[in-house]
C-alpha cells in the first residue's frame, strides 16, 4: 500500500521544529491521534513495560498519548517526560501487529510506572467469525480453567452499517470478539482504562467492581469499520466470575468505554437470569458489567523488615488494580467504598518471596482514605557496575540463573550500575549473566548468603558510530556516559534546517525489524541564530536513543559554539547543565553535565513572507493559486534536492473542499495526471476528509493538502508572528528542479505513519 512521504518530510518535520520551541499546546492535524482533543500538556513524567500473557516483553509497541508516540524497546519499556491530561486523566493507546489494541488511562503522579498486557488476536479469550450482513452470528468463548463452562455470549444481529459514513452495510462482515476475565491473573493489566473509574448516567462519578469485559471489532470486506444498524441491538451474556459468586444483585449496570476520557459511562443493564447475567447492547465498544459504588482511597507504605522502604515494587489490589510504590516506598488509588478486598505483593514481583503477604481489607466509608502498611521479609542485595572500554554503551540487561530458575530480567542505569534483590531461601551458586545491545555476553558464578553481593563486569564493545560526533555526560560522582553519534547526512530526516534566525539541528534514525528495533535521535535548536555570529546561548539540546535501553539527555541552556565550513556545521557545547533520565525502573531524572561535538551537514536554508500573494511570485510559474487570497509562505533558499520553490500555507477557515479541488484541477492543467491521489491510492488515508495529491513531472513537483478541521490559531517565535506549526487549512508546495526521485515521495513502508509521528513527538517537546 502507498504512504506519502509528508511533504518529502522535511518540510513537514521543519515546520513542526520550527515552531512547536515555542508553543504551549499542539493541534494534531489530520495526522495526529484523535485520542485527547481538549488536553492539557503537564510535565509528570510515565514509564511503562508492555507485555504479553506469558510476561514476554513486546517490542515495538506503539504507545500514543495525544499527539505524542513513542515506541516500546526490547525490553517492553516505553517513557514519557512529559503527558497531555483530559480531565485530570492520562490516556494511552497501545498497538502492535498481531496483538488486540488497548487503551490505558488513570491519575498519574510523577514518576508512575504502568504495567499493561497485551493479548494476542486469536487467544484462548479471543474468538472471530465470518458471515454475509442479513445474517445472525454467535460468538462464545470458554473459561480458560473449566472449558464446559461458557464464560462470554455474543449474539449479533443481521443488519449493519458502515461506521463512519452511518450508510448501510450490504457484503461480508468480520467479527471479532475478546473477552476478560476478572479472574484472570493478568486481568488488571490486560483492561482498558486500569483504574475502573467511571461515571453514572447522573452524572456522578463511580468506582467499579468488574464482573467481565468483552469488545466485538466489526470490519467489511474492504477493512471498514462496521457497527450495528440503528435500531439493532446486540445480546451480551456473561457468566458469573468465580471470585464474585455470593455477590449475585439481580441486576447490574453495563458500561461502555469512553477512548478519548478513558473512562466507563453507564449505558443500559443486565439482569440476573440463572447463572449468567443478560443485556442488550445498541452499538460496540468496550463493554463492562460492573457493579458501581462511591470511591474511597487506600495509601500502602511498603517496607522490609528492617525498616527500609521498597521502592518500584508493584501492588495488587483485589486483582482488578495495580498500583506501584514509587521511590519512597508508597503508592495510593481509589477502591470501591463499602466493599472488601486485598492488598498483596506477589512472589513474582519480589524475589520469589514465600510466603506471601496478603492483607485482608474491609470495606470502607465513601470518601475516606486508610493507610495500609505491607512487610516484606529482608532480602540480601546483589549490586555491581558495568565498565566499557569502547564506545559502546555501558547499559546492559542483568538476570541471575540458580537452581534450574531464572530472576526477572533488568538494565543497568547509564553508568553501568544495577541493583536487584536475591532469591529468597536460597544459598549457593548462582549464575550472574550481563548482556550487551549489541548481543556481547558475559557470565560470573557468584556464592549467594545472607550477605550483600558485589559484583562488576568489564566490556569492550564499540557503538559502530563514526563521523558525527559524540555527547558525554558526567555525574556529580564524576562518572563518564559517552554517547557516540553516526556520520550525519542531509536527507529528508536530518541535517540542519535554517528558517529566517531559527536553526535546528535534526538527526533522526529508524531501525525496525522483527526482534531489532533502534531510534536515535539529536536535536539542538538556536533561536537566535546570525550567519556573523559563532556563539549562541540558551540552545535547546536532546539526545534519545531507544532499543534494548532508553537513555534521554535533555538542556535548555546550552552555550554552543558554531562553525560553517563548506555546508558543514560544528557544533561544540562544554560544561553545560542537562537532565538525564534512563528506562531503568530505579532511575529517575537528575542533572549531570554535558559536553558535545556534533557535526552535520546543511540540508534546508529558508525565509518566510507574512501575507503574500500570486503577485509576490514567491512559487514557480506553474503553481495553482487560490484567486488573489493571501497566504503565508515558507521560502526554500538552498536545499540540495527541493530546487527552486516553496510552500504556500492558506489560513482562511472558510476556504472548502471545492477550492481544493479547484486547485487539483489547475495543477492537473500544468503538470498531468497526479502520481498520487490518497483518497484512491491509499485504503489507510485519512477518515474525515483530509486529502492530499501528488504531481510530479519533468522535475516538476506539486503537493496539496486540505485539513477540512483546521483551526487557525495565533503562534508567536520572539517578537514574529509564525504561521507553519499548524500548516493552513489547504496548503500548496510547488518545486522545479526537483531531483527527487517517485520512490522518495511514495514508498511502501508500512511503518511511516508511526515513524511520522514519532518524529513529532520528538520534534514537540516543550518549554
Amino acid at each position: 500500500m502507498k504512504k506519502v512521504n509528508y511533504l518529502l518530510g522535511l518540510l513537514a518535520m521543519f515546520a513542526a521544529l520550527s515552531f512547536s520551541s515555542c508553543s504551549d499546546d499542539d493541534n494534531s492535524g489530520s495526522g495526529g491521534s484523535a485520542l485527547v482533543d481538549d488536553g492539557t500538556f503537564t510535565t509528570s513524567k510515565l514509564t511503562g513495560v508492555v507485555r504479553d500473557v506469558n510476561g514476554k516483553a513486546i517490542n515495538g509497541a506503539t504507545v500514543e498519548n495525544g499527539t505524542q508516540v513513542v515506541t516500546t524497546d526490547a525490553n517492553g519499556v516505553f517513557t514519557f517526560d512529559k503527558l497531555t491530561e483530559t480531565k485530570g486523566r492520562v490516556v494511552l493507546k497501545i498497538s502492535k501487529s498481531g496483538y488486540n489494541e488497548i487503551i490505558r488511562a488513570m491519575e498519574v503522579t510523577d514518576g508512575a510506572r504502568w504495567d499493561i498486557v497485551m493479548l494476542e488476536e486469536y487467544s484462548a479469550t479471543t474468538t472471530s467469525a465470518n458471515f454475509t450482513a442479513g445474517t445472525t452470528a454467535t460468538l462464545k468463548v470458554n473459561d480458560e480453567e473449566n472449558s464446559s463452562i461458557e464464560a462470554m455470549k455474543v449474539e449479533l444481529p443481521d443488519a449493519y452499517k458502515n461506521a463512519s459514513t452511518g450508510a448501510t452495510y450490504t457484503g461480508n462482515v468480520t467479527a471479532k470478539m475478546t473477552y476478560l476475565d476478572p479472574d484472570a491473573e493478568t486481568f488488571a493489566e490486560a483492561m482498558p482504562g486500569g483504574d475502573l473509574a467511571a461515571v453514572r448516567e447522573d452524572g456522578s462519578d463511580a468506582q467499579l467492581v468488574s464482573y467481565g469485559m468483552v469488545k466485538v471489532d466489526l470490519t467489511g470486506s474492504n477493512g471498514e469499520k462496521l457497527q450495528l444498524a440503528d435500531g439493532e441491538e446486540a445480546t451480551v451474556t456473561f457468566a458469573i466470575p468465580t471470585s464474585l459468586a455470593d455477590k449475585t444483585p439481580e441486576s447490574i449496570p453495563l458500561w461502555s468505554f469512553n477512548e478519548k476520557t478513558g473512562l466507563w459511562e453507564e449505558e443500559g443493564k443486565a439482569t440476573l437470569q440463572g447463572d449468567v447475567y443478560v443485556g442488550k447492547v445498541k452499538h460496540f465498544s468496550w463493554w463492562n458489567l460492573d457493579w458501581p459504588e462511591s470511591r474511597a482511597e487506600i495509601n500502602v507504605t511498603v517496607k522490609d523488615t528492617k525498616g527500609e522502604v521498597v521502592p518500584y515494587t508493584c501492588v495488587d489490589v483485589d486483582g482488578q488494580r495495580q498500583i506501584y510504590t514509587n521511590k519512597n516506598g508508597k503508592a495510593t488509588c481509589f477502591v470501591p467504598a463499602n466493599t472488601s478486598f486485598y492488598v498483596t505483593i506477589h512472589s513474582k514481583d519480589y524475589a520469589n518471596y514465600t510466603p506471601e503477604v496478603k492483607k485482608e481489607i474491609a470495606g470502607l466509608t465513601a470518601g475516606t482514605t486508610k493507610d495500609i502498611d505491607i512487610v516484606l521479609p529482608a532480602i540480601p542485595t546483589i549490586s555491581g557496575k558495568v565498565t566499557n572500554k569502547g564506545t559502546g554503551s555501558k547499559i546492559v540487561t542483568i538476570y541471575l540463573k540458580y537452581d534450574g530458575k531464572e530472576t526477572a530480567h533488568i538494565l543497568s542505569d547509564i553508568f553501568g550500575k544495577f541493583t536487584f534483590k536475591a532469591p529468597m531461601n536460597y544459598t549457593g551458586t548462582a549464575t550472574i549473566y550481563a548482556i550487551t545491545s549489541d548481543g556481547n555476553r558475559q557470565s560470573k558464578q557468584i556464592e549467594i548468603s545472607d550477605k550483600d553481593i558485589n559484583v562488576n563486569f568489564e566490556f569492550n564493545t564499540d557503538s559502530g558510530a563514526v563521523g558525527g560526533g559524540v555527547i558525554t555526560i558526567t555525574s556529580n560522582e564524576g562518572d563518564k556516559a559517552t554517547f557516540a553519534i553516526p556520520e550525519i547526512k542531509a536527507t529528508l530526516s536530518s541535517g540542519v534546517t535554517i528558517l529566517d534566525s531559527l536553526l535546528t539541528l535534526t538527526y533522526v534514525d529508524f531501525i525496525n525489524e522483527a526482534d531489532n528495533f533502534k531510534r536515535e535521535m539529536v536535536q539542538i535548536t538556536i533561536s537566535n541564530y546570525e550567519k556573523s555570529k559563532n556563539t549562541f546561548s540558551n540552545a535547546r539540546v536532546m539526545y534519545r536513543s531507544e532499543g534494548g535501553s532508553f537513555v534521554e539527555i535533555w538542556t535548555e541552556q546550552a552555550t554552543v559554539t558554531l562553525k560553517e565550513s563548506k555546508g558543514l556545521f560544528t557544533f561544540t557545547i562544554k560544561n553545560a547543565d542537562a537532565s538525564f533520565y534512563s528506562n531503568e525502573m530505579n532511575s529517575g531524572q537528575q542533572m549531570y553535565k554535558m559536553d558535545a561535538e556534533i557535526k552535520a551537514p546543511l540540508n534546508f536554508r529558508g525565509h518566510s513572507v507574512i501575507g503574500a500573494t500570486k503577485s509576490s511570485n514567491l512559487l514557480p510559474s506553474f503553481a495553482p493559486y487560490i484567486n488573489n487570497l493571501k497566504f503565508d509562505a515558507l521560502v526554500v533558499d538552498e536545499c540540495n534536492y527541493l530546487g527552486k520553490g516553496g510552500c504556500a500555507y492558506y489560513k482562511d477557515s472558510t476556504l472548502t473542499r471545492s477550492d481544493y479541488d479547484a486547485l487539483v484541477t489547475a495543477a492537473t492543467k500544468s503538470l498531468g495526471k497526479p502520481v498520487y491521489d490518497s483518497e484512491v491510492d491509499d485504503e489507510d488515508a485519512y477518515k474525515d476528509g483530509s486529502v492530499e495529491t501528488i504531481f510530479l513531472k519533468d522535475k516538476k513537483f506539486i503537493f496539496l493538502q486540505f485539513d477540512p478541521d483546521y483551526r487557525p490559531r495565533q503562534r508567536w517565535y520572539g517578537d514574529t508572528y509564525t504561521v507553519f506549526d499548524d500548516d493552513g487549512k489547504i496548503s500548496v508546495s510547488a518545486f522545479e528542479n526537483v531531483t527527487l526521485e517517485l520512490s522518495d515521495i511514495i514508498n511502501d513502508d508500512d511503518n511511516y505513519w508511526a515513524k511520522k509521528r514519532m518524529m513529532k513527538s520528538f520534534a514537540n517537546r516543550r518549554k
